[in-house]
């Protein structure tokens, strides 16, 4: 869960060995645009005691793990949806498409249906429901189930092995609730925290097409007194220190139609008293 899953480990081995943050690791960890929480699985995993660990994002998987932090996510909502999944892979778009063509995102399920919903979106575009207009998000579109006549073993399905994704909610569940601290708010509207590690992962430069709106004022992060990490598709301005963690690499776009030019992955630390000039580089 979360796109950076293949990168945690390295983000948190390069944070832990700049200069003070051992010091400092177990006063807490903010997670800022949290999306699936790698970073915060991650932090645990690295001995970070889990009641100091704040989980933020202003959108969908901010309701997720509030649901969580508040003891209130609902396992027999979400095992009955799962139970529901076709058994023929060639007929779970059909149904998917079904759902969300006629049945608006209402109180009390939403959550449970834009889990299956977004795992299941062409591309991986995330969803955004609203729950005012009825809608799930901007061009919704589920992936078709494919598979190579050649070759048996090529198979792109709609949705990804459900029992992995259940053992690994259940565990969320069962280790999480009641103990992570988590919210659904804009970060530019909260206080934030002076102490500890704030990693901050905004959507990037170039995603207000993918439904994102507004600016993340990451200067106003860098000002928080403490040791301030952001991943970026480049390094950013006043940063103690930036990484490249990754060349660029050519994307398929969610129309199909065309090619996105290639994006990195950086780094930027901002140490205590380090500082970004400018406003709001990433719309969020």
């Amino acid at each position: 869960m979360g796109g950076k899953r293949r990168f945690s480990k390295r983000i948190w081995d390069w944070m832990a060995n700049r200069p003070g943050v051992r010091d400092v690791m177990r006063d807490g960890f903010t997670d800022l645009c949290c999306g699936g929480g790698s970073l915060t699985f991650e932090a645990l995993h690295r001995g970070v005691p889990i009641e100091r660990c704040l989980m933020v994002d202003a959108g969908p998987w901010g309701t997720f793990w509030e649901a969580i932090a508040r003891d209130v996510f609902d396992l027999a909502q979400w095992h009955a949806i799962i139970r529901a999944i076709p058994d023929d892979p060639w007929q779970v778009k059909p149904w998917l498409d079904s759902h969300w063509q006629n049945n608006p995102p209402q109180h009390g399920t939403w959550l449970y249906w834009w889990l299956i919903l977004q795992q299941g979106s062409f591309g991986g575009k995330p969803l955004n429901p609203d729950l005012e207009t009825g809608r799930w998000g901007k061009g919704v579109a589920m992936a078709p189930h494919w598979e190579d006549p050649a070759d048996p073993s090529r198979i792109k399905r709609t949705l990804p092995n459900m029992g992995i994704i259940n053992r690994r909610l259940e565990a969320c569940v069962s280790f999480l609730s009641g103990r992570i601290q988590a919210r659904r708010t804009n970060i530019d509207h909260m206080v934030l925290p002076s102490d500890g590690i704030v990693y901050v992962d905004p959507p990037y430069e170039d995603t207000e097409t993918r439904g994102y709106v507004g600016m993340v004022d990451l200067a106003r992060v860098t000002r928080c007194g403490t040791h301030v990490f952001i991943s970026e598709a480049k390094p950013l301005p006043g940063a103690t220190e930036t990484i490249r963690l990754t060349d660029g690499t050519n994307l398929g776009s969610v129309n199909a139609k065309r090619k996105v030019t290639g994006h990195d992955e950086w780094l930027s630390w901002y140490a205590p008293g380090a500082v970004m000039p400018t406003r709001g580089v990433s719309p969020g």
